[in-house]
């Protein structure tokens, strides 16, 4: 059984310098995933390169999960917009506007609950994070756990191995942003 290794921080500072030691230590790293724990929360931090080999084209990934401490009633998932998007919406794809019109000309919004997503991208750190971003999708998604079939974590995927660490903490930091304003009793 794989172990994860686990980094604990009181301060996101904390956590990416470790990151970047991490990062500093092995040049040539092709994966990398990490437990951070943080104001009781557990995220898991995942980068993978698959370098590929003859006939088969390698990949890139960056994710990171973190389980929502309670169940949300908004459900969502955001991506950036691409030339399919365009196509779509001549063909009728209905997207919600999130009433950031530099956010939204920027990413592809599905929703059950249009308000609650125009109040998680109220910051403008949080749009300007995600908005800059390409080849991603942000959103809750069902985790299958035995204890907690029903239990929904937040999700962000990169098609990009990013281990640049500050890159990599200002995701993080806006990630958070969202999964705290996410949670039931979240000011709206």
């Amino acid at each position: 059984m794989k172990v994860t290794p686990t980094i604990y921080g009181d301060i996101t500072e904390s956590i990416f310098e470790q990151v970047a030691a991490d990062f500093k230590a092995d040049p040539s790293l092709l994966n990398y995933e990490r437990e951070i724990v943080q104001d009781g929360r557990t995220t898991i931090l995942s980068i993978e390169i698959d370098p590929g080999g003859g006939f088969e084209g390698g990949f890139e990934l960056t994710t990171i999960v973190s389980k929502v401490r309670t169940k949300p009633i908004c459900l969502f998932k955001i991506h950036h917009k691409g030339f399919l998007d365009e196509i779509g919406k001549l063909l009728g794809m209905q997207d919600v506007i999130t009433g950031y019109a530099e956010f939204d000309e920027k990413v592809i919004v599905k929703t059950n609950d249009a308000d609650r997503v125009k109040h998680l991208f109220e910051d403008s750190f949080v749009r300007n994070v995600f908005g800059s971003l390409a080849n991603y999708t942000l959103g809750t998604t069902k985790q299958h756990l035995p204890n907690n079939p029903d239990s929904i974590a937040l999700e962000f995927t990169i098609d990009s191995a990013i281990f640049n660490a500050e890159e990599l903490r200002n995701i993080y930091t806006a990630f958070t942003m969202v999964l705290d304003n996410l949670e039931p009793g979240a000011e709206q």
